[in-house]
C-alpha cells in the first residue's frame, strides 16, 4: 500500500505566555523543531473547513515554507475579569498569518474560560510577524497561539514573630492574669486585627488555668490613632487573659495556643472598597465580598438618620440597639454623643464577626483625618449588630474601606511557651 501523502505545510506552534502580575509581560518563542501534533493539525483543518482557500492550503501536498513565521511584536491583553491567586486561564487561538506578516484571520481553537476568548482575539489581531518564506518568497502560514492569563502569584510566606511582652495586671480578681504579646513588623501588608487562642495553660503547681473564650478579634489594631494628629498607628500587640493561678505558683509552666492574625493583603476578597461612599447613605452597601461573609453595612449622616427616625422606618439607627433620639433616654449622654451635622454613623450587621474594621479615605487612598476610635459605640440585642459614630463630615468623593476575615486573610501561628515568670505580689 502506498504511503499516505503527508502535507508538507507544517504548523508552527507559537507559544505566548501572558502573566498578569506583578506586571504584564509577553514572552514569545518559536519552537526549534518542526512540530505538527496530529490532534492540533486535525482540529486546525476542521476549524478552517468553511474557508476553501485556507482548508486547501492546510491539506495541500505541495512543499511547505522553508522558514516559518516569526513574531515581531505582540499586544499584551489585560485580563477582562479578575483572577484569584494561582488561577490560570488558557486560550488557544488559531491564526492565519498573511504574506505581509499581519494576522489575516483568527479563531478560538479551544479555551478553559470562554469569557477570555474575545479579549484574546482582539489582542492577536494586533500582532505582527515576519511572514513565512517559501521558495517563491513570503507566503500565508498557519499557527496556534496559546495565551495564558494568570492571577496574582501566591503571596510569599510571612515571617512574623510574636514575643511575650509581660504581664499587664489583674483583670478580674487578685490572682487573675492579663498578658500581652508583641508582634514584630516584618514589613509586609498590615495586620488589621488579631487574637490569642489558648489551648492549654498550666502553672508550675500543675493547676490548669482557664483562658475563657478567645472572644472577638482585637480591633484596636484596626483603627487606633495618635491623639495629637489622628495618624493611624496600629499597636502591634495582642492580649491574653487567664484565670486564677495557684497561690504558691511562681511560673506559667506551659502556655500553648495559636495567634490568629487578620492580614487582608493576603486575599483580594478581604478588602472591600466603596467609592463615593456618601452616595450610599441610608441603603445597605452593595458588595459581593461583604455578602459572601454575611456582612451588611449602612452609612448615615445626620439628615438620613433623622429621616428614618421621623417615619419610624426599619433600618435606621434604632435597629442597631443602644441609640435613641429620645431626649429623656439620651439626657445622660455627653452632648458630643448625639448625631451632629458633622457626624457619620456606621450601622453594622455582622453575625459571624467577619468584619474587623473600616476606614474612610480620600479618593486616592489616603486616610481621612478623623478619630478612628469614634465617640459612640453600641451593640444591639441581635447578635452581630452594632453602631459606631464618628465625628466626620464625609467628602463627596471619599471612599469607605472594609477589612474582612476570610480563609486566606486569616494567618494562624502556633506557639508554645514554657516557664513564664509570674508577677511578684
Amino acid at each position: 500500500m502506498p504511503p499516505h501523502p503527508r502535507p508538507a505545510l507544517r504548523l508552527c506552534l507559537l507559544i505566548v505566555a501572558v502573566a498578569l502580575s506583578p506586571a504584564l509581560r509577553i514572552h514569545a518563542q518559536t519552537p526549534t523543531a518542526p512540530a505538527k501534533p496530529p490532534g492540533d493539525y486535525a482540529r486546525m483543518v476542521a476549524l478552517w473547513a468553511d474557508i476553501p482557500a485556507y482548508h486547501d492550503r492546510l491539506t495541500s501536498t505541495s512543499p511547505g515554507p522553508r522558514k516559518r513565521a516569526q513574531l515581531i511584536s505582540a499586544f499584551s491583553p489585560a485580563s477582562p475579569f479578575p483572577l484569584p491567586e494561582g488561577a490560570v486561564v488558557k486560550v488557544n487561538v488559531a491564526l492565519v498569518i498573511s504574506d505581509t506578516g499581519k494576522v489575516e484571520a483568527a479563531r478560538i481553537l479551544d479555551s478553559t474560560d470562554a469569557r477570555f476568548n474575545q479579549t484574546s482575539l482582539d489582542a492577536v489581531q494586533q500582532w505582527l510577524f515576519r511572514p513565512a518564506l517559501g521558495d517563491d518568497g513570503p507566503r500565508i502560514s498557519f499557527t496556534i497561539a496559546p495565551i495564558v492569563f494568570q492571577g496574582a502569584p501566591e503571596p510569599a510566606p510571612r515571617h512574623i514573630k510574636v514575643g511575650f511582652g509581660g504581664w499587664t495586671g489583674n483583670m478580674r480578681y487578685p490572682l487573675a492574669l492579663s498578658g500581652r504579646f508583641v508582634i514584630s513588623d516584618d514589613g509586609g501588608s498590615p495586620i488589621r486585627a488579631g487574637r490569642v487562642v489558648v489551648s492549654r495553660a498550666v502553672d508550675d503547681t500543675g493547676l490548669v488555668l482557664d483562658p475563657g473564650s478567645p472572644g472577638y478579634f482585637y480591633s484596636d489594631a484596626v483603627g487606633s490613632i495618635n491623639a495629637d494628629d489622628y495618624v493611624r498607628n496600629p499597636p502591634p500587640q495582642l492580649y491574653v487573659n487567664l484565670s486564677e493561678h495557684a497561690p504558691a505558683a511562681t511560673k506559667i509552666a506551659t502556655l500553648k495556643g495559636v495567634f490568629e492574625l487578620v492580614i487582608p493583603g493576603l486575599d483580594p476578597n478581604a478588602t472591600v472598597t466603596v467609592e463615593k461612599a456618601s452616595g450610599t447613605f441610608g441603603s445597605p452597601i452593595r458588595s459581593a465580598a461583604l455578602r459572601a461573609q454575611g456582612v451588611s453595612i449602612v452609612l448615615f449622616d445626620q439628615p438620613t438618620a433623622e429621616r428614618f427616625h421621623k417615619v419610624n422606618a426599619a433600618g435606621g439607627l434604632a435597629d442597631y440597639g443602644g441609640y435613641s433620639f429620645d431626649k429623656e433616654i439620651t439626657a445622660h449622654f455627653e452632648p458630643n454623643q448625639r448625631m451632629q451635622a458633622d457626624s457619620l454613623a456606621v450601622g453594622i450587621d455582622d453575625p459571624n464577626n467577619h468584619l474587623v474594621g473600616v476606614e474612610f479615605q480620600t479618593a486616592d487612598g489616603r486616610s481621612l483625618r478623623y478619630d478612628h476610635n469614634g465617640f459612640y459605640h453600641s451593640g444591639g440585642g441581635t447578635s452581630g449588630k452594632r453602631l459606631d459614630i464618628y465625628q466626620l463630615k464625609l467628602p463627596p468623593d471619599a471612599r469607605l474601606v472594609c477589612w474582612l476575615i476570610t480563609d486566606k486573610s486569616l494567618q494562624k501561628i502556633p506557639f508554645e511557651i514554657h516557664d513564664l515568670e509570674l508577677p511578684k505580689r
